[in-house]
């Protein structure tokens, strides 16, 4: 039992206490004074007591009694008084919500919402949680997450006011069936009242299941909601695919090159290690097939291990994996026997038993006991959050869902924004009924997604240079990438990227181009493109320099410490 649970029926508690102790008291005080009496003039002594009506006269009183004549009448008025409170509760709410000014507003029944709430960011600020599943079960201590959970059966116009929907500043939807999550955002869009917008607000539609997303906008049902919304000029909208977001900032600081860069095109293949199958994965093979076609034109060697691997082929197939990577499967034990030269380790195992197999194996086995590993889940309810390994670094991919300025910040965006913002400035015209062409915050999603895997490999093209971005002001001259004797070598890696994104959309090779049906005729090795094809992948490399001038930064070498 919680302490809060225990604090919200204190006044039963007591209620029930001073029964006790009356029915004792009085059997006692019967008793020793020689009173005959059955179980209803017990009854109605205790009742008695409550009211303050009870008919004890001055003979000794026993301690029990003693103690439950003050405490009856005293939690009976307890139970009125909150009883009293709770029924006016939501009109006390309402009055709340009514002072409200640019506060955050977190819809749904997911898990991540109360935790979200607890963020230090969010609890510093005014916030109301609508339907965010509150029970005694998971109620926090502090009286405000009660105070400021409400639940809206409908987001019509007047739940839209009473939740001060038009003084907040973000409004949040995570919601555990990702179906659920855009049918509030379209009630959200039909019950609108545009002449109460007035500044503006953020609405962050946040999505469980990758693979929805994906069918969402292949269906045009995400575009089809997120146009219904833009039609008001204060509201930001966007989807936030949380997991594959989460494995795409992990890719920023724990991508393979990281650990073992390639800046030789004859440098050999590299390989990587992945412990356990499961939708985390997949994601993470997607992300690695998008961002591993280094300088040296080798596929990413990949060694999943793994048990149960259902699915794994239909998977493959269906985003042309073996186009971008170069993996083997085997048992989850023959890890035992791996002698390879891995860069780094990724464990996705969710059975207890099995991550701590396979942290034990990986401790034993020389050939991988001191290489880096990171160990992502989806919670943090697991045996790895009882292991201390130096070599390992822990995450949590809920945390993307739960962090404030994970969900609002868009800075991992900024270089991609600066890509699309440069390729519109170099329009000779603009017409905003090409998807392309339009604004970064009316861009569809997979034409962000273009711009976000291009600059996510920005960054790899530098390592593989042996260069950093540092802020313009830094000492040191910039790197002269147009010099570089590997130009062609990154131009070829900028082909092999854009191939692999259009593999992993579907896009197939085909005599004639057609967009509707995924088919493109450039999907061929570098070798085989005409000059002017090339030429396209060349400048993608040379404008390198002036993208991140845009971001405030320049290429310079490493140095060596």
């Amino acid at each position: 039992m919680t302490f809060s649970h225990f604090r919200k029926h204190i006044s039963w508690y007591l209620m029930a206490i001073s029964a006790i102790l009356a029915t004792t008291g009085y059997v006692l005080y019967y008793t020793i004074n020689g009173i005959a009496f059955d179980f209803s003039d017990l009854a109605y002594a205790v009742i008695q007591l409550f009211l303050l009506e009870s008919n004890l006269d001055f003979k000794p009183i026993n301690l029990p009694l003693n103690i439950a004549r003050f405490l009856a009448p005293a939690s009976l008025a307890t139970a009125v008084i909150q009883g009293m409170l709770n029924l006016f509760s939501d009109k006390i709410r309402l009055n709340r919500i009514k002072s409200y000014k640019e506060h955050i507003i977190i819809y749904g029944d997911s898990v991540n919402n109360l935790r979200l709430a607890k963020d230090p960011q969010v609890s510093a600020k005014r916030y109301v949680l609508v339907n965010a599943g509150l029970s005694d079960e998971n109620e926090d201590d502090d009286d405000s997450y009660r105070m400021l959970h409400m639940n809206v059966e409908q987001l019509n116009r007047q739940a839209l006011k009473k939740i001060g929907f038009y003084a907040s500043r973000y409004f949040i939807v995570s919601c555990e069936s990702d179906t659920r999550s855009l049918m509030v955002a379209r009630e959200l869009a039909l019950n609108i009242e545009a002449e109460e917008l007035v500044k503006p607000i953020d609405v962050i539609l946040v999505f469980n299941n990758p693979e929805w997303a994906e069918y969402g906008y292949e269906l045009g049902i995400t575009e089809q909601v997120k146009s219904e919304l833009s039609n008001h000029k204060y509201l930001k909208f966007r989807y936030l695919n949380y997991k594959d977001t989460a494995i795409r900032r992990i890719m920023h600081l724990h991508a393979p090159d990281i650990y073992s860069p390639v800046i030789s095109v004859a440098e050999a293949q590299k390989s990587i290690c992945i412990i356990g199958y499961n939708k985390i994965t997949e994601r993470l093979l997607m992300n690695l097939a998008l961002n591993s076609h280094y300088i040296n034109h080798q596929k990413l060697k990949v060694y999943l291990f793994a048990d149960n691997q259902d699915g794994f082929d239909d998977f493959a197939v269906k985003y042309q994996l073996t186009f971008t990577l170069d993996i083997d499967t085997l048992k989850a034990n023959e890890i035992n026997e791996f002698s390879g030269n891995a860069a780094a380790v990724y464990i996705t195992e969710e059975k207890d038993s099995k991550i701590l197999f396979a942290f034990s194996v990986l401790r034993r086995n020389r050939a991988i006991q001191k290489i880096p590993r990171i160990f992502i889940s989806d919670t943090d309810q697991t045996a790895a959050s009882l292991i201390r390994d130096e070599n390992t670094c822990f995450i949590n991919l809920a945390d993307e869902a739960s962090v404030f300025s994970n969900l609002i910040d868009e800075s991992i965006d900024k270089l991609a924004q600066t890509i699309h913002g440069d390729y519109l400035l170099n329009l000779q015209q603009i017409n905003p009924d090409i998807p392309t062409h339009r604004p970064w915050d009316i861009l569809p999603d997979e034409i962000r997604n273009r711009n976000r895997q291009q600059a996510d490999h920005m960054w790899i093209k530098l390592r593989s240079l042996g260069c950093i971005a540092v802020p313009l002001d830094n000492a040191g001259n910039a790197y002269e990438l147009q010099h570089d004797e590997r130009l062609e070598a990154l131009s070829k890696a900028e082909h092999n990227r854009w191939c692999a994104y259009l593999y992993c959309n579907g896009w197939k090779l085909g005599e004639k181009r057609d967009d509707a049906h995924k088919i493109h005729t450039d999907l061929v090795p570098y070798e085989d493109l005409s000059e002017p094809i090339k030429q396209y992948d060349r400048n993608a490399i040379l404008n390198m320099p002036h993208l991140l001038h845009q971001t405030g930064y320049k290429i310079v070498k490493k140095t060596t410490p």
